[in-house]
């Protein structure tokens, strides 16, 4: 079974963990095709993790105490959402400006069992993985992240089971890039076009929006030969289905609120709805941001 060495650096703790690749019992006989190989620039491939990192229950990304972080799962802390953290490798090769990976943990996975709060979790990071393995290796590193597979350690009392899935960092949230960019219609108009390409492959995230706010959603900015180019990437497929798509209009600026019926399809409706393409809404949601942003 594949292996993997993570080093958890931080001032609280150093530990160096062995994960072993958890297999699908469902696929095992072609588990080396389901997911990526993690690139390595050193002959033991080490992640640098940094501080930890949780949404909380409005989406908002929060650091973590690591003494918290190591204690989800028990009854005293408990997410629906997994911890997750920036990786990076470690000596040559090493890009300092940015992560080159997100990690997902969920600690104490043993104590999650189906009658508890935290159970939730465990299952979305499977069903997200499984999902990955079986219908977007053909848009992984374009309209979402590679996926490394999810791999698992048991540290006995320090944090019993540890699941974690192992991703390409993908970039930064909707409301991180908002809050330092004034007009966000250009990568609306790029969102759209990426959830459009996947809703031709038949691809429903059906996440995407909640309560009219949009999650799963990253931007990233890569260095090109030209200067820089924005990227959009969708994640966490947890409850995500393949069928095809029965949209009737593209997800591009409308001046109007358009009823479910008439997109054709509700995923798309909901989000060309959520997105706030109008001027009005945009002045409205973004009045106090400023221009400085490199996106």
């Amino acid at each position: 079974m594949p292996t993997q060495f993570l080093w958890l650096g931080f001032s609280e703790i150093n530990k160096k963990l062995k994960f072993d690749r958890l297999e699908d019992e469902s696929m095992k006989d072609r588990f080396d095709e389901m997911f990526e190989s993690i690139p390595s620039t050193s002959p033991e491939p080490l992640i640098m993790l940094d501080d930890p990192l949780i949404n909380d229950h409005e989406g908002k990304t929060r650091t973590l105490p690591f003494s918290q972080a190591l204690a989800w799962g028990t009854y005293g802390m408990y997410h629906e959402s997994s911890i997750f953290f920036d990786g990076f490798h470690s000596g040559e090769g090493r890009d300092e400006e940015r992560p080159t990976f997100c990690v997902k943990v969920l600690f104490n996975v043993e104590k999650a069992k189906r009658d508890h709060p935290a159970y939730q979790a465990v299952l979305n990071m499977l069903a997200d993985a499984k999902f990955h393995a079986q219908n977007l290796r053909g848009v992984a590193g374009d309209l979402v992240p590679r996926h490394y597979g999810v791999w698992c350690t048991k540290t006995e009392n320090w944090a019993g089971v540890i699941f974690c899935s192992v991703t390409e960092w993908a970039g930064n949230t909707w409301d991180e890039v908002a809050a330092v960019r004034r007009d966000m219609s250009p990568l609306s108009i790029l969102l759209g076009r990426t959830v459009e390409r996947l809703h031709d492959r038949g691809i429903h995230h059906n996440r995407l929006t909640n309560s009219h706010q949009l999650h799963h959603i990253l931007f990233r900015v890569d260095k090109t030969d030209a200067g820089s180019k924005t990227r959009c990437f969708v994640i966490d497929f947890a409850e995500a289905v393949k069928e095809p798509c029965t949209r009737n209009l593209p997800i591009l600026p409308i001046d109007t609120e358009l009823p479910a019926e008439t997109g054709g399809c509700e995923d798309v409706a909901n989000l060309i709805y959520s997105l706030c393409m109008f001027e009005e809404d945009i002045e409205g949601m973004f009045a106090s941001v400023s221009n400085s942003s490199s996106y």
